[in-house]
């Protein structure tokens, strides 16, 4: 068609779409029609629906190709591994492939040799090169010992692929019978072209069938309250080689007083040194003490026996064997106790020179009568002041240090029915303890033992009947502390006027003084508070004692630490000082003001086992102790 007949074409479409005079255009219409679907009325395969067109899924064939591609690359690399492994391109060794076995005796006794064969299996494909075995076992050996333990380190060398390498050791283990030991067991090895070091381990538990050393404990099963008993404790070595450095050790049990033993303790009171036990040697100690408690209650002593420890001489390193015995306190069938003030101790902590009222109460816990009964005391101790013992209705003999009563000063102690009770009583006083000679009593204290006996008739049979308490009364040394406010003398150079101004600071030494008679005091302190309107300068003399000031308590603590027996009588006093500057106000005038707080001292008497504590009274600004001071010179004055 030539370009101006389609041009004219264009134009005439273009006109008969946009006008609207042109034709309309019509669509046909068509008939409707409807779809039938069959669906079924009962379970069972399912017919096709009719209608419904299935959509065909297809894949591209590009999937299948990397597919193939990817399998073909696998199976490639799994050929070239294989043939490098057959080759020995690459050498795997796994710990999992070494088997570890020990052989040997479960049960050993205690002391004597055990033979172990430990198996080492190598099921790797490679060689495991320079092999070490280690053994492991606790320390108590015959041998050198690092640690806790013992270490032994064998060399096996090269251990092939599918080789068994077999070592034989031999240890010696103590300990407890029943107690289990654990033996460690580790391989270390290389291999070829690494230089890590790779490590198997294992473990053999190994029983204690017997103890190589047999402990045996004679004492009494039951005993009354304030009773001395004696234990008698032998050890026997069971085997058959020396046994060096051998310990025993008991410890003791609440509510006893250890008197002596023999032979003496190495080590305090409950430490032996057994030496070198040969095989046989029995060994026995006595240990002598007193026993304290109430009816019914249980004391068990705890032996110990095996090798020293090389940290600590008073320890056990390694127990060979351990033994209990225990005592039961009974009750008495006639008993007298000591008390004080209503309590009853092992042993009491009182003020010297004070008087001390002891109360023994008595009774009969038997079912029958007790005739003559008699209630002796006799007192003992580097402390006691013969000539301050009364009692009311008890007899006291100065040449024996007795007080007793029986019927001749008591007509009730002529018969005590049964389940009868009562109590006598006296009081006594301790000495100086220290006198114008310059000598402290060492230890002072006071022993009050007493003893109630009587006869019990039966049938016509006749027995005695006894029973002894002791207590002793412990002496609290005399721990005091001085406390002086100085201006014109003492260790600093004071500023300020006297008598004090109002607005203009005057400064003051505070001197504290120390005296301790017979015992050793542990963790004094001594303690006052500042008021506000004083200010604790800083100033401190002698510089190398313990003063410090708390700001928000205002509080100042001297730390003196131990406090020799006869410090500020025997010996040198134990003084600080410290300054401290006082503010005057308006509302002051006239007034002396206090300087310092109560001064408060406190201290642990080491041998009574008390806490003492004593206090003196505030100092103000008259200084009585200051030989420059001016009486009129206390008061504020404007």
């Amino acid at each position: 068609m030539p370009n101006e007949k389609r041009t004219e074409y264009l134009r005439k479409l273009d006109r008969e779409l946009y006008s609207r005079q042109g034709p309309r255009l019509r669509r046909k219409k068509r008939a409707l029609r409807s779809i039938s679907y069959g669906i079924p009325t009962k379970w069972g395969t399912k017919p096709p629906l009719k209608g419904i067109r299935k959509k065909k899924i297809t894949i591209s064939s590009s999937f299948f190709k990397n597919f193939f591609i990817f399998s073909i690359i696998v199976f490639f690399g799994s050929l070239l591994f294989a043939f490098f492994m057959f080759r020995g391109g690459f050498t795997t060794v796994s710990s999992e492939n070494i088997d570890i076995t020990i052989l040997g005796n479960a049960f050993t006794p205690g002391g004597e040799d055990l033979q172990l064969q430990i198996e080492i299996t190598n099921r790797n494909s490679a060689a495991l090169e320079f092999s070490d075995l280690l053994l492991e076992y606790p320390k108590g050996s015959l041998g050198e010992t690092e640690g806790d333990y013992v270490r032994i380190r064998r060399s096996l060398g090269t251990i092939g692929a599918g080789e068994t390498a077999i070592e034989s050791i031999k240890i010696v283990l103590f300990g407890e019978q029943g107690s289990v030991k654990d033996v460690r067991v580790a391989l270390e090895y290389r291999i070829e072209g690494s230089n890590a070091i790779f490590v198997r381990e294992t473990s053999y538990e190994i029983t204690i069938s017997s103890a190589p050393i047999s402990l045996t404990v004679e004492a009494p099963k039951t005993i009354t309250s304030g009773q001395e008993i004696t234990l008698e404790i032998g050890a026997v070595l069971n085997i058959d080689r020396v046994i060096e450095d051998m310990r025993l050790k008991v410890l003791y049990p609440p509510g006893f007083e250890f008197k002596e033993a023999s032979p003496s303790p190495a080590l305090g009171t409950n430490v032996w040194d057994l030496g070198d036990l040969s095989p046989g040697t029995e060994k026995k100690i006595s240990i002598t003490g007193t026993v304290f408690g109430q009816d019914g209650e249980s004391r068990t002593f705890k032996v110990f026996s095996g090798s020293e420890d090389p940290a600590d001489p008073s320890k056990i390193g390694v127990v060979f064997n351990s033994l209990l015995h225990t005592t039961i306190v009974i009750r008495p069938f006639i008993e007298a106790r000591i008390t004080l003030g209503g309590v009853y101790r092992d042993e009491y902590a009182v003020a010297s020179q004070k008087e001390i009222s002891i109360e023994i109460p008595w009774s009969n816990n038997l079912t029958s009568r007790i005739d003559n009964v008699e209630i002796k005391v006799k007192l003992s101790g580097n402390a006691l002041d013969q000539t301050s013992v009364q009692s009311r209705r008890g007899f006291y003999s100065s040449a024996l240090n007795t007080i007793t009563w029986d019927k001749n000063t008591d007509t009730s102690f002529t018969s005590i029915a049964s389940g009868q009770s009562g109590a006598v009583d006296f009081s006594v006083s301790s000495l100086p303890l220290f006198s114008g000679t310059q000598t402290l009593l060492l230890n002072p204290q006071i022993v009050v033992e007493v003893s109630i006996k009587g006869k019990e008739s039966i049938g016509g049979v006749t027995k005695e009947l006894i029973n002894i308490e002791s207590r002793t009364f412990k002496i609290v040394s005399d721990f005091q502390i001085a406390a002086k406010a100085l201006h014109y003398t003492g260790p600093f150079t004071n500023s300020g006027t006297l008598p004090p101004q109002v607005n203009q600071e005057t400064e003051y030494a505070i001197l504290w003084s120390v005296t301790n008679s017979s015992n050793r005091i542990s963790q004094a302190l001594a303690k006052t508070t500042l008021p506000s309107y004083v200010r604790f300068t800083g100033v401190i003399s002698p510089l190398s004692e313990d003063v410090s000031f708390d700001e928000a308590t205002r509080e100042v603590t001297w730390n003196i630490g131990t406090v020799p027996r006869g410090t500020g009588l025997t010996r040198e006093d134990l003084e600080v000082a410290f300054q401290v500057a006082f503010l005057p106000s308006l509302a002051q005038v006239g007034q002396k003001p206090t300087l310092i707080g109560e001064t408060t001292l406190t201290g642990q008497d080491v041998f009574a086992d008390s806490l003492i504590q004593n206090k003196k009274r505030s100092l103000d600004t008259r200084l009585s102790n200051d030989p420059g001071f001016n009486p009129n010179d206390d008061k504020v004055i404007q």
